[in-house]
């Protein structure tokens, strides 16, 4: 499991599209990989993963605050802190692979948008544990 992983709690699971509950942000999802039968109302742990099917467009955000808005479907604008290749969107934590690159904007707000958030859930050996 991913460095980034951390807890949510499922919402609602179909298939490949799920809603998690993530530091108290619910986020519409596309299942990328399950290893484990889950159902909801589970505590899982889960590394997400921005996706940007066209190539992420990140751009600075000084002043905004952290912030996961819907834009319809699995589409998402993210403003977040950047840090370590990873962004902090008010305790939801992003990866996607470009964005350890992107060293100019590392420690600072920023804001891109996703055609998609990809939850990994982790295998029977790395759950979350209860509740806290």
């Amino acid at each position: 499991m991913r460095a980034s992983a951390q807890r949510a709690r499922l919402e609602r699971v179909d298939e490949d599209d799920a809603t998690l509950v993530v530091a108290g942000q619910r986020i519409r999802c596309f299942v990328a990989v399950c290893p484990r039968a889950i159902a909801a109302g589970d505590e899982l742990r889960v590394a997400l993963t921005a996706m940007a099917l066209d190539g992420l467009e990140l751009r600075a955000a000084e002043d905004a605050a952290p912030r996961l808005e819907p834009l319809g479907g699995y589409r998402y604008r993210c403003t977040g802190r950047l840090a370590g290749g990873v962004v902090d969107v008010g305790g939801v934590l992003l990866e996607e692979e470009s964005l350890a690159e992107r060293t100019a904007f590392e420690g600072e707000m920023v804001t891109f948008e996703v055609d998609r958030i990809d939850a990994d859930f982790a295998p029977d050996d790395d759950v979350a544990g209860p509740p806290g």
